[in-house]
């Protein structure tokens, strides 16, 4: 049995601790043994111990307490570690000086050396809103990026970025996330979506996210009791899934909503998640006199009940990661609309022969440009008066994202990198 330690801040529950869990959770019937090391006992922690990972907090003096990298050391020696891996400014930082601390010691002893890998999820400018806190983290990542043996990126937008950074681009290797589809079957699974509180441990941001505002006319945020087809019986319904916050891009579907309205009156914009903007978002439904045409649920859990009723499903997003949440959506079978970036337009495959996207029968989703409400209402428009467009292109998304985005296949090349990081670097040594 191989050991894995992977470290993670964990002062968040969000996209990057979501993705731990379900790793750990498909790796049990593999030949490795994962452990999660955090540095707080908060909401995370608490989730790693409900589904009984082995979990080990760490927790510091305060925001560089430099301790950290020894009492990690001290965890790998007394629990006997055979890869380190890492997710994160701050557990990158004292993850790598740890091992490199381990290395020393194991050179001088001419032991085999400890492998250390570094997953990236998401691009490091978007990350941060402040300018000061960006380049701290630039450069704590810049200065100890070469301790780390192997690095996989989520998708290919975050290896160019980290190639911009300076990182080789022989150490990358990208891996998408995967999704055990046959567990996402059953409603009562918790998935991804379930928590859109998409916030990446960082150095500027450690705070639990409070979920305060409810949804309308929900006081219990239980979404097996929401029924829009009942409350919508004609009407074809929109959907989007995702923490209120601008790079989300609520305001540009809001925005589109006056002109798709004007060909489909009925049509409703369903708006799942929270999020500082409630109040702003909501404002601009007021102020395009659209509140009927235009619903906040609220945080829900679980949104596989409610993202079954979407007939289109939206993620106008100004920067993504991977998107999995537009993963899922094509996963029912929902025909999806998303922004052209980021890893986004890793998920959706365009016919770059063609030159009408929305005719192609290659294509398995509609890509737009970002911040532009009048794309947004032009493709939802063309895909409404398109029913059967709509579906093929559906099923299409479906068949692929089932295909390349299960967690198998993420569990076998993850297997594979280890192999081959440890058989070219670490044999004999």
């Amino acid at each position: 049995m191989t050991k894995i330690l992977h470290i993670i801040g964990g002062g968040e529950y969000g996209g990057a601790e979501q993705y731990l869990i379900n790793l750990a959770k498909e790796m049990r019937n593999t030949t490795y043994e994962v452990h999660l090391a955090c540095f707080y006992d908060r909401e995370f922690a608490h989730k790693l111990r409900d589904n009984n990972i082995p979990t080990h907090v760490i927790l510091p003096k305060g925001r560089f307490d430099f301790s950290l990298a020894t009492n990690i050391a001290d965890l790998i020696n007394r629990e006997q570690y055979d890869i380190v891996h890492t997710h994160g400014v701050r557990a990158n930082l004292f993850g790598r000086l740890a091992v490199s601390r381990i290395n020393k010691e194991r050179k001088q002893q001419r032991k085999s050396l400890l492998p250390i890998f570094t997953t990236v999820h998401s691009e490091l400018r978007q990350d941060y809103q402040n300018a000061i806190a960006y380049r701290l983290a630039y450069l704590l990542e810049r200065t100890t990026q070469h301790l780390t043996d192997s690095f996989i990126a989520i998708s290919n937008s975050i290896k160019d970025d980290m190639i911009r950074r300076g990182i080789p681009e022989k150490k990358i290797k990208v891996i998408y996330s995967g999704i055990n589809f046959q567990a996402e079957a059953n409603p009562d699974t918790e998935s991804s979506l379930n928590n859109e509180r998409n916030v990446q441990d960082d150095v500027h941001n450690e705070q639990i996210i409070d979920d305060k505002h409810q949804g309308v006319n929900d006081t219990s945020n239980i979404s097996s009791i929401i029924n829009l087809r009942q409350q919508f019986p004609e009407a074809p319904i929109i959907g989007m899934v995702g923490r209120l916050q601008a790079v989300k891009g609520h305001r540009h579907a809001i925005l589109a909503m006056p002109q798709i309205l004007r060909q489909h009156p009925q049509a409703q914009l369903v708006i799942v998640g929270d999020g500082p903007l409630l109040e702003q978002l909501q404002a601009l439904v007021n102020q395009l006199q659209i509140n009927n045409n235009v619903h906040f649920l609220g945080f829900q859990h679980p949104v596989t009940h409610i993202l079954r009723q979407f007939d289109i499903f939206l993620m106008p997003s100004l920067s993504e990661g991977l998107g999995l949440s537009l993963i899922e959506a094509m996963a029912e079978g929902i025909p999806a609309i998303a922004t052209r970036v980021g890893g986004m337009v890793d998920v959706i495959t365009e016919d770059i022969r063609s030159t009408n996207q929305y005719q192609s029968e290659l294509v398995t989703g509609i890509l737009i440009p970002p911040e532009d409400p009048e794309a947004i209402a032009q493709a939802v428009v063309h895909l409404l008066n398109n029913p059967q467009q709509a579906k093929d292109m559906g099923e299409r998304g479906q068949r692929d994202v089932r295909e390349r985005f299960n967690s198998k296949r993420m569990i076998d090349e993850m297997d594979a990198l280890y192999k081959s990081i440890i058989q070219e670097h670490y044999t004999g040594v």
